[in-house]
């Protein structure tokens, strides 16, 4: 192609006559569904069709549908996506710094959704940019309103890779910051390091203009993804937090409890904080703290939690 020599490669569904179906229509349907599948298992392969498969895409066509329509300016409500919260806590001190906002969706119909159940959706079908928007906003509102009452915690947002790709995050970022009046310091971003790595580029450049507006940054599920220390050393961010699945397997794999310590260790000659995720027990609490990593979440400290929840169970008094 114009000189270049490419390699492709092929993502096939198929469907038989008359097994699947008995008119073209039909067939043509469960074969691109059948591709779908194949595409969603890793590419480049052949599968049939399965009724299954069907079902989970039509399933998936509707969320998708309540999701375009739950985010219509024209009907979207007050508490159709909310933030539930989950505390950040220094060990050595036993004080909470921080809080990391989880999207959360109250559908009509099948009651409180997390993040993993829509998010991946709206990434998808390119919704991130309005619903990132909305979950930016509410989370400085709610920032600036425990500011205003004596809590001044950082608070941190989730950003996606169709986020870092938009040109206008960082003006999106600043306008939100100026509308709901929440200090920049107060407000983290946390990039995946996947999602950074996939342009390294642009990304260099968005974290450079966030961080020069004071916003703190962290590179979420560090060491998950294919990042060279040259790489890092190029990026402007004060935080990173190690991927769940490494402390979940830290008591029991002598080769994760080696990769942990190498992380942090990496880090912190980066000069970068480490906060560890995913933190379920004691046990595991201690050996992340020998290790250097004092800053922790997960369900030891807290699940994540309402704002009602949050505020009374760790500042009530201070929230009254």
């Amino acid at each position: 192609l114009e000189g270049q020599e490419l390699y492709i490669s092929t993502s096939i569904g198929i469907s038989v006559y008359p097994e699947h179906a008995n008119d073209v229509e039909s067939l043509m349907k469960q074969a691109d569904v059948a591709m779908y599948a194949v595409k969603e298992g890793g590419k480049n392969n052949f599968r049939y069709f399965e009724t299954s498969m069907l079902e989970g895409a039509t399933d998936k066509l509707k969320l998708e549908a309540d999701l375009r329509h739950a985010l219509d300016p024209r009907v979207i409500q007050a508490d159709t996506f909310t933030l539930h919260y989950q505390p950040q806590v220094d060990v050595t001190t036993g004080r909470m710094g921080g809080m990391e906002g989880l999207a959360r969706w109250n559908h009509l119909e099948r009651g409180l959704l997390s993040s993993e159940e829509f998010v991946g959706i709206a990434e998808e079908a390119n919704l991130m940019l309005p619903l990132g928007e909305y979950l930016l906003r509410s989370a400085c509102r709610q920032g600036a309103d425990w500011l205003k009452r004596g809590v001044g915690l950082r608070v941190a947002v989730n950003l996606s890779a169709s986020q870092m790709r938009e040109r206008e995050l960082v003006t999106q970022v600043e306008r939100v910051l100026s509308e709901t009046k929440f200090p920049p310091e107060k407000l983290e971003l946390e990039f995946t390091e996947t999602a950074v790595m996939k342009d390294m580029a642009g990304a260099q450049a968005v974290m450079k203009a966030l961080h020069n507006i004071g916003v703190r940054l962290t590179i979420d599920d560090f060491g998950a993804g294919a990042s060279s220390v040259a790489q890092l050393r190029e990026l402007s961010f004060d935080c990173v937090k190690l991927k769940r699945s490494f402390i979940q397997d830290i008591l029991e794999s002598e080769r994760d409890h080696k990769l942990v310590a190498a992380l942090i260790f990496l880090a912190n000659a980066m000069g970068a904080q480490v906060v560890a995720e995913g933190v379920e027990s004691r046990k595991q609490c201690e050996v992340l703290a020998n290790l250097g990593c004092t800053v922790m979440q997960g369900q030891l400290f807290s699940l994540a939690l309402s704002t009602q929840e949050i505020e009374g169970r760790f500042f009530a008094k201070k929230a009254a």
